[in-house]
């Protein structure tokens, strides 16, 4: 089974397939793809790539297996593709078992590192049978798609799968902190404090996901609760409700997260004043920009600037 997911990586990219790895170096890019059968009821793939151009085709579904369940774990470079809408996912993971809906459009001229966990569905069911609250988000007879955000342990142990080198425990090292990996992402996800309903779950990915991207690209600037939800097309309760529950953060407090770091990169520029920045970034005063800053990172902006030169 590891062969053929290899083999579909090999008819997008036209490289070779070597025992369990895929590697490709050509004008379409260069990079690798290992398989490792972590158990038989849970394999990994780790990925590694660089491309120069889109190549047709080359997002992935597995639409034709039937036995799996998907779990893609991403750090910032990889964007997820639904429909017609694409969505960065940020330092998380996505499960589903639903693969005619989900693809991965990969970018280019920017390093990709995924890992891709497939699990036995018979294997996946017993695990989820165990915790009440995962029945409700996973439920067996329809489909769900489930993204979560990693915390500081999940990212260390995918950080660390990434770097693992040849060595005399290299296997053992990626089985057990592969099977570690996933395992983490299953008890975080069985602590949530509400289980959301199924039918809310693919609205959660498109509507918080649209709203954290239309923050990021505006920097915050010119962006509200009414805006995100008529954007979105989502009820600004839900919005704000669903936000909160997938990034652990409020909108508000996101803005202002994103705000306060685009003032940390004109700070460093250094071609306007204070009282222009919080202008630039609509605080209501340069006093509340100065007290917000300082309040987040410890420093005025004026000991920041000092501090960095």
């Amino acid at each position: 089974m590891i062969q053929d997911i290899l083999e579909q990586w090999n008819t997008n990219f036209n490289g070779r397939v070597i025992d369990n790895t895929f590697i490709f170096d050509n004008e379409i890019g260069e990079g690798k793809v290992e398989g490792f059968l972590l158990t038989e009821r849970l394999q990994l793939f780790r990925t590694y790539m660089s491309l120069k151009k889109e190549v047709a085709n080359s997002t992935l579904t597995f639409a034709d297996d039937e036995q799996f369940i998907t779990i893609m774990f991403a750090d910032t470079s990889s964007i997820l593709f639904e429909s017609d809408e694409e969505i960065c996912l940020k330092e998380g993971a996505l499960m589903t078992n639903d693969k005619r809906e989900i693809q991965w459009k990969l970018p280019v001229n920017k390093s990709i590192r995924l890992l891709n966990f497939r699990v036995q569905k018979s294997y996946f069911q017993q695990l989820v049978d165990r915790v009440p609250s995962l029945k409700e988000i996973f439920p067996e007879s329809t489909s769900f798609l489930v993204f979560e955000e990693m915390n500081q342990v999940m990212k260390g142990t995918y950080y660390r799968i990434l770097e693992i080198q040849q060595s005399p425990f290299y296997k053992e090292l990626i089985y057990s902190c592969g099977s570690y990996l996933f395992h983490l992402l299953l008890e975080q996800i069985s602590k949530k404090a509400e289980v959301k309903k199924e039918g809310d779950l693919t609205l959660n990915i498109k509507g918080v996901f649209q709203a954290r991207q239309m923050i990021d690209t505006k920097n915050g600037i010119g962006v509200n609760i009414d805006l995100l939800s008529k954007e979105c097309g989502i009820s600004k309760s839900h919005l704000s409700y669903n936000f909160t529950k997938t990034f652990g953060v409020s909108i508000y407090q996101y803005i202002l997260k994103i705000k306060l770091e685009e003032a940390q990169r004109l700070l460093l520029k250094g071609d306007k004043t204070n009282a222009m920045i919080a202008m630039d970034l609509e605080f209501s005063s340069s006093s509340h920009f100065t007290m917000a800053f300082k309040k987040t990172f410890g420093l005025t902006p004026k000991e920041y600037q000092k501090k960095q030169r």
